[in-house]
């Protein structure tokens, strides 16, 4: 039932008893990688304790413990994995296991040397090379990804992790399409897969298909509602649609943080010039512009919104000093000779 993720179902059956110490700690251990896959990290972490208590010696228990702690407090979390890799060195689950710790405290390097000695191991460890193929798909170095990848599509080709990664590969060299094919085919697992509703809702985006990239990435932001990437993507995804309403409605809550960021500012500047209220588009743009000072970029849009709403000498005055700067001269340029018929200035005598 763990494998097959009915997590619930687990809970609803088995119960914690008074049976053989040993025996009871491995119950306690199922009970808490239910927890663990239900998100219920407090009973996870007790039910893992308990069968550490129940049986000091066992490795699988402090394995998991470690995992579910690993970012919360990885001094812990270290001393529990080395003590199950001390208890069964030979282990490729609980090397596996310390190798994605590592993985996601941002060393690649440190796991992919831990997934490499478990293939030394058991060479047929499909996990281990997913993980190695996970890591290689993540430097963009795609053959050595598919020296993993191919083998277990082809003996399995319905793995999910598996098609996954190649349809995470096949979108990062923009092969988009072939990438949505293996997405749409395995979108049934991403309840459960949150991630999957993000990069699927992104090659749809992609791919210009702008009303079904909003309605899944809205299924990913269902569960991971201050994911700032996200919002801009959506919100990408309904300016495309000419909705620009609704990427404000996504972006505002995100950017009346103080933490906003300028990628955000900008976009709901963009937002609020396109559903014509130049004020707050040059609120937006400000706010960007303070973040970086230096980017011409965002000095062009502030001189856009300047003589939109009403500022022009300012705002001309600014687009000018940006299109004379090499850096500005592609951005600014034909803007630049728009704002000047606006003004009234590009009419020649005679």
């Amino acid at each position: 039932m763990l494998r097959q993720g009915k997590f619930a179902d687990v809970l609803d059956l088995i119960q914690p008893g008074d049976r053989a110490p040993a025996l009871e700690s491995r119950i306690r251990t199922a009970l808490g990688a239910a927890a663990a896959g239900l998100n219920d990290r407090s009973k996870a972490e007790a039910m893992l304790r308990d069968a550490i208590r129940l049986d000091p010696e066992a490795a699988q228990p402090k394995a998991q413990l470690a995992q579910l702690l690993s970012r919360q407090n990885p001094k812990e979390a270290d001393k529990l994995i080395d003590a199950a890799i001390a208890a069964s060195p030979r282990s490729t689950e609980i090397l596996r296991v310390k190798a994605e710790m590592l993985q996601g405290r941002g060393d690649q390097d440190g796991a992919m040397r831990l997934f490499d000695q478990a293939l030394e191991i058991d060479p047929k460890d499909v996990q281990a090379h997913l993980g190695r193929a996970n890591i290689n798909v993540g430097r963009d170095q795609f053959k050595a990804a598919d020296e993993d990848l191919d083998p277990i599509l082809k003996a399995t080709p319905n793995n999910f992790t598996a098609n996954y990664l190649r349809a995470l590969e096949l979108a990062k060299q923009k092969q988009y399409a072939a990438a949505d094919r293996i997405f749409d085919r395995i979108s049934p697992a991403f309840p459960r897969f949150w991630t999957g509703y993000y990069v699927q809702g992104a090659t749809k985006l992609a791919l210009g298909q702008f009303a079904q990239a909003e309605s899944i990435l809205s299924k990913y932001l269902a569960h991971v509602p201050v994911d700032q990437r996200a919002l801009r993507l959506i919100a990408g995804a309904a300016l495309q649609q000419h909705a620009p309403s609704r990427a404000i409605d996504y972006l505002k809550p995100l950017a009346d943080k103080p933490t906003a960021d300028l990628a955000t500012l900008s976009l709901l500047g963009n937002a609020y010039m396109a559903d014509r209220k130049p004020e707050l588009a040059l609120q937006q743009f400000e706010r960007a512009g303070a973040l970086d000072p230096g980017n011409q970029a965002i000095k062009a849009r502030v001189a856009i919104s300047e003589i939109d709403s009403g500022h022009g000498q300012q705002g001309l005055a600014e687009r000018e000093q940006v299109f004379t700067s090499e850096a500005g001269a592609p951005i600014a340029g034909p803007a630049l000779v728009l704002s000047e018929l606006r003004a009234g200035r590009g009419r020649k005598s005679g």
